[in-house]
C-alpha cells in the first residue's frame, strides 16, 4: 500500500501532519472493522476480472465536522 501513497506524499509530504492525517483517513476507509458506522455503498457493479463477482463503484464516506476541521487546522 505504500506505493499507493506516492502522489499524496509528493503533495502533502512537506507537512507531516497533513500527510499523516490523509493516510489515517484513507486507512480507516479501507481497513476499519467499523465501516458500517461511516461508510455506505451507493453503487455496485460487476467485476470484469472476476465474472459473477460484485464490485463497489461508489461510496458515501461520512466524517464528523469536528474531525474534518481538525484535519484542516493541523496543516
Amino acid at each position: 500500500m505504500a506505493n499507493q501513497f506516492g502522489m499524496a506524499k509528493l503533495m502533502l509530504g512537506r507537512c507531516p501532519s497533513c500527510y499523516y492525517n490523509f493516510r489515517s483517513l484513507f486507512c480507516s476507509m479501507t481497513c476499519s472493522p467499523d465501516h458500517n458506522r461511516f461508510l455506505t455503498v451507493i453503487d455496485y457493479g460487476t467485476s470484469t476480472l472476476h465474472p459473477g463477482e460484485t464490485t463497489v463503484e461508489a461510496i458515501n464516506y461520512t466524517i464528523a465536522d469536528d474531525f474534518a476541521e481538525r484535519i484542516l487546522t493541523s496543516c
